[in-house]
């Protein structure tokens, strides 16, 4: 299978023609799917980590600024 198009499927921009390749493949063997969801869930997985990782930075950066108001910066 393309890698492109499991990269276009976990990020939710298969066109018709690619999915039903897609599902043609899944189709000839459990290998195929056991791939596919275990990428699926490795996708997910670091997207989750990077949203996680945002919000962390992002209370860092206000409590960055709320330090600076109160004239304490550490």
């Amino acid at each position: 299978m393309d890698e492109k198009i499991i990269v276009k499927f976990l990020a939710g921009e298969c066109s018709e023609e690619e999915l039903r390749s897609l599902n043609v493949w899944l189709e000839e063997s459990e290998e195929n799917a056991h791939e596919l969801f275990t990428l699926e869930e490795l996708y997910h997985l670091g997207k989750s980590d990077a949203a996680s990782e945002e919000a962390l930075l992002a209370k860092a950066e206000n409590c960055r600024k709320g330090s600076e108001r109160s004239g304490s910066i550490s």
